[in-house]
């Protein structure tokens, strides 16, 4: 007998519920236009962490659009 459910889906990787999946994006999103915009010359960290909220907020926006 079976320890899973009938109906999980296991195919070798977990099931990430959409709202952690959404979190991450977001999060890596401000992340990596921080880190890009730090790496690309930006004067100094406000002016790289300003390009990272730019990036969460479009973000933002596709993952409410998404849904």
């Amino acid at each position: 007998m079976s320890a899973l459910p009938r109906d999980a889906h296991w195919r070798g990787r977990p099931r990430w519920p959409g709202w952690t999946l959404d979190l991450l994006l977001i999060v890596g999103s401000f992340v990596l236009g921080s880190a890009l915009a730090g790496a690309l010359g930006a004067v100094n960290l406000g002016t790289a962490l300003a390009f990272g909220q730019i990036a969460l907020a479009a973000c933002v926006v596709y993952v409410l659009l998404r849904r």
